[in-house]
């Protein structure tokens, strides 16, 4: 049995390649740099790939409540739940105490996107001036009214 045989025989091959009937043991040893490089630059591709399109990911996309109307539930509770994400995670320190109150309030009270959506839809019907703006406009107006309007934390007049 020769050396290609007994190395790639019986073993399923992890990447497409051309299998070559290998003569010498100096060929094998060729083949397997030339696989190594032909994976590198596969690696290298697939890197800068991710890279581009993660970063298309990342942009941030605002909806008009009207285009966010227009979208499909699942889509509408998926562009909530990046909002609220984004609103809980994407802090400053002025604004990190608000961000923490909003999210433990949709814990502790398991409020879900879908209810959000629902509190969203009832506030611009009362308030149509909300339909042409941002939705994260009716998003706060929803937060708002589920959780209350969190309590800042005053210096007490001690200090």
């Amino acid at each position: 049995m020769h050396v290609a045989d007994r190395a790639f025989g019986a073993l399923p091959l992890r990447s497409p390649i051309i299998v070559v009937r290998l003569s010498h043991d100096e060929d094998l040893v060729q083949y397997r740099a030339l696989q190594a490089r032909m994976e590198r630059r596969v690696r290298r591709s697939l890197f800068a790939l991710l890279v581009l399109t993660s970063t298309a990911h990342a942009q941030l996309v605002i909806f008009t409540y009207d285009q966010w109307e227009r979208l499909s539930i699942g889509l509408q509770e998926i562009y909530l739940a990046g909002a609220i994400d984004s609103l809980s995670t994407i802090t400053t320190p002025p604004t990190a105490a608000t961000a923490k109150y909003y999210n433990d309030c949709l814990v502790k009270k398991q409020i879900t996107a879908h209810i959000i959506a629902e509190e969203m839809k009832a506030i611009v019907q009362t308030r149509p001036e909300l339909r042409p703006k941002p939705a994260t406009g009716a998003l706060l107006q929803s937060l708002i009214k589920l959780c209350g309007l969190p309590v800042p934390d005053w210096p007490s007049p001690s200090q």
